[in-house]
This record gives structure tokens, C-alpha cells and sequence, in this order.
């Protein structure tokens, strides 16, 4: 099943609201993860592109260009990783509901 970006984050705070609710005092790793991928999500989506300095080639450095390409990249790793791990923790979370439901 395939969805979208806000569909995710939409289905992340369902279930963390879920289990804070349900399970106060229990599974604070996946709330955590939950928790950080959604205000990771969220950020990505709410942080323009423009914030990230578009440098002229003739105004700055080769070096800074480098350095803001590979910062940026890195980022984007380190999202690619937190998303993938918050759907990891999605599916524990159905996994979880579905052994309560048998």
C-alpha cells in the first residue's frame, strides 16, 4: 500500500496517539520513534527549499559548495533513515494491535 508523505504522518500520530492512550506507561521506544519521525517528516515538508544558499560559482568557494552539497546530503540520509525506521515501527505497531485483536 502505497501513501503519501502526509498520509504517513497522519498514520504515525493515529497510532502514537493510540498508544499513549492505550499504553501509558509502555512502549516509550516506539513513541519515541513515532514522535521523531513525524517532527522530522513535518519539518521536511515545512522548510522551503530556499534555505538552502544558492551560490554563484564566481561568489564562492568551490569548498563551500562542497561542504553545503554534502551537508545537505547528509541530511537527507539522516531523514531516509528516521523515515525508514518510523515504518519499521509502524508495522511492529499493527503488528502489535493485530496479536491483541486474535
Amino acid at each position: 500500500m502505497e501513501c503519501s508523505s502526509w498520509d504517513m504522518i497522519k498514520l504515525a500520530k493515529e497510532k502514537l496517539e493510540m498508544l499513549e492512550t492505550q499504553y501509558p506507561n509502555r512502549f516509550d521506544y516506539l513513541k519515541q520513534e513515532l514522535e521523531s519521525f513525524i517532527s522530522l517528516h513535518e519539518s521536511k515538508h515545512f522548510l522551503p527549499e530556499t534555505n538552502f544558499p544558492c551560490s554563484s560559482s564566481a561568489s564562492a568557494p568551490a569548498t563551500q559548495a562542497s561542504t553545503s552539497r554534502k551537508w545537505k546530503r547528509k541530511k537527507e540520509n539522516r531523514v531516509d533513515s528516521v523515515l525508514e525506521r518510523a515504518k519499521l515501527c509502524l508495522v511492529k505497531i499493527q503488528k502489535l494491535k493485530s496479536s491483541f485483536l486474535h
